[in-house]
């Protein structure tokens, strides 16, 4: 839980003060000055968890605090120029509070080289742990906001699973049926063309061939009278030769 204490200081009342850690009054303890509270830079545009706490310095600013482990100062690098000291609010409303007050200058500390900014290195265990037993609240933010957010991610992790086990069950159903589906039609199809024309090859009885028809011509008639006659002098008639052509010449 170690830590360095800034290198930045504000005044007040003639005095200079370290603002990286103060302690706030706790009624409820033993030990009244127990509640101890480190700075932060938090985003204002967020709302401020119920157990941070803002210390207004008037012209010195505002600053943010979050709840931290009680320490040992007089254990840690830093005691020798800081110590807790008591600062009242001007106004006179509200509890006093502590802070870092310095032993000395800030400048001549800072500019020695030997100076060292550990701090919040010894935990006050026993107060630490009964601020825990006693603290229903957790650290950072509101108990209900904080269960709320926790159970809409959880339920946004786990809408999904019921789904995709139901679509894994169904496209497994679907391929099964599938599988059935073609083993059926595989059962019911008839046989592949090539052993079918294979087993028709097997089963076909050869047929006779078919017996030849010759033709065989009938006895001529004898040529009517009258078609002899008109044939008669065409038989007489002797060809006549025909003129050989000779091509002539130019």
């Amino acid at each position: 839980m170690s830590v360095h204490a800034s290198l930045d200081f504000v005044e007040i009342d003639g005095d200079n003060y370290n603002l990286s850690f103060i302690i706030l009054k706790n009624s409820n303890s033993s030990n009244v000055w127990s509640n101890f509270f480190r700075r932060i830079n938090w985003n204002n545009d967020l709302q401020l968890p119920k157990n941070f706490f803002t210390l207004n310095l008037g012209t010195n600013g505002s600053h943010t605090y979050h709840p931290w482990c009680p320490f040992h100062l007089n254990d840690d690098e830093c005691s020798s120029w800081l110590q807790w000291a008591i600062v009242r609010p001007n106004n006179g409303e509200g509890d006093e509070i502590k802070m870092l007050q310095f032993r000395g200058d800030p400048e001549e500390i800072f500019a020695d080289q030997s100076t060292k900014t550990g701090i919040s290195s010894h935990i006050q265990y026993s107060i630490w742990a009964e601020q825990l037993a006693n603290n229903n609240q957790p650290s950072l933010g509101n108990l209900s906001r904080m269960e709320t957010l926790v159970r809409q991610t959880i339920n946004y992790q786990l809408r999904s699973i019921p789904n995709q086990i139901v679509n894994r069950v169904r496209n497994e159903l679907q391929d099964r049926e599938q599988r059935k589906r073609r083993t059926r039609s595989r059962s019911r199809s008839p046989p592949h063309k090539s052993s079918l024309s294979q087993t028709n090859q097997q089963l076909a009885v050869p047929q006779p061939m078919p017996q030849q028809q010759y033709y065989i011509p009938q006895q001529m008639a004898p040529i009517p009278q009258q078609q002899v006659q008109w044939n008669s002098p065409m038989a007489n008639v002797q060809p006549q030769p025909v003129p050989s052509y000779t091509p002539q010449r130019t």
